[in-house]
């Protein structure tokens, strides 16, 4: 049987625990896999557990199974309240050379260089509440318009208004991405269109 105290301590990390989480919680291994085995808890992934029958934050638990990924593009606009549009699958970036065999069918996979993979790296909340790693406005804004392909034009227009309104929206820092990113008049003339 589920006891209280182990209860809340995956109700307040998402209804979810890593093994790893749950020793550091002072949940033994043992205990994790009786619970298991009397179906208190569903094993979601490898060392990854989670209440049963209750709401599990899906960007939260992708991330604590790829940890090395981050939130971009739609997903990142969606998370920061710069587009209305829900998106259907998650959008990724992983840098060059990670392998995304595990999950690239499910997820949009986007790629960069190892060098500028943590540029603009930031915590956010989910809408569930939960904390992930995704990139900032800045950084979202750069790749959403070096890669218009991977998103709608009128969500890259209505993203870049949007973004230039919001008052802790740094431009300085946006073009000094877009340097890094070597797509800084591509950048100029999004920005040009869009002011």
């Amino acid at each position: 049987m589920l006891d209280t105290i182990i209860k809340e301590k995956f109700k307040n990390n998402g209804n979810v625990l890593t093994l790893k989480q749950a020793l550091e919680a002072g949940i033994t291994r043992t205990t994790i896999e009786n619970l298991y085995k009397n179906s208190d808890i569903d094993k979601l992934g490898h060392g990854l557990y989670g209440l049963k029958d209750e709401l599990i934050d899906e960007f939260y638990l992708f991330q604590l199974q790829y940890p090395k990924t981050v939130f971009s593009n739609n997903t990142s606009l969606f998370f920061q309240n710069k587009t209305e549009r829900i998106p259907t699958k998650m959008d990724i970036t992983i840098y060059s050379g990670y392998n995304d065999e595990k999950f690239r069918d499910f997820v949009n996979v986007h790629r960069c260089k190892k060098e500028i993979f943590d540029m603009g790296v930031t915590e956010i909340r989910t809408p569930q509440g939960q904390v992930v790693r995704a990139y900032n406005l800045e950084r979202t804004l750069c790749d959403i318009i070096k890669n218009p392909k991977f998103i709608d034009s009128e969500v890259v227009s209505k993203a870049i208004k949007m973004s230039i309104k919001d008052t802790n929206f740094n431009a300085n820092l946006m073009w000094e991405y877009a340097e890094k990113m070597h797509i800084y008049k591509k950048v100029k003339i999004y920005m040009e269109a869009n002011i």
